[in-house]
């Protein structure tokens, strides 16, 4: 018997297994899941091809892109989004489904300050366009709410 199973030798949710086994949502979920682990790879491609841009972009123009920037960071929150749903911590699937694309960081945060004795950046920092200083993630929640659902509690 395992940790999660009850001494009845139903699993911990009381449904049995077979229910567990016919369930249509658990093989949809698989074929989502399936879709995400390609979509994450292509992700993956995406990235490395950012990564070079902004290195040849700062090379001969000293400062980042901040379209490649911004884009860099959506795409972040998106494979965020994506093993957030493939671990099974969200039900929500990222887009092309149930979430827009991403628009700025999945946890707005400020970067901590520089270590004591390290050289400041000489480059001007640009304000983020997607981040106001507030948060709209209520503490312990990793997702805002979509405009069309009511707030969580």
């Amino acid at each position: 018997m395992n940790s999660s199973s009850s001494p009845s030798g139903r699993p911990a949710n009381g449904r049995p297994l077979e229910e567990n086994l016919k369930a249509k949502t658990t093989w949809l979920r698989l074929v989502f899941m399936l879709v995400f682990v390609v979509l994450y790879g292509i992700a993956e491609l995406v990235t490395a091809a950012v990564v070079v841009l902004q290195f040849l972009w700062v090379l001969f123009t000293g400062e980042p892109n901040a379209k490649l920037r911004a884009f860099g960071q959506s795409l972040a929150t998106y494979t965020y989004q994506v093993f957030r749903y493939l671990t099974y911590n969200s039900e929500r699937r990222p887009f092309p489904f149930d979430l827009d694309w991403p628009q700025g960081p999945a946890h707005p945060a400020e970067e901590p300050p520089p270590a004591a004795g390290a050289p400041e950046d000489p480059r001007p920092t640009e304000p983020d366009p997607y981040h106001d200083g507030t948060s709209d993630v209520p503490a312990g929640d990793s997702e805002p709410p979509r405009q069309d659902e009511p707030p969580r509690t």
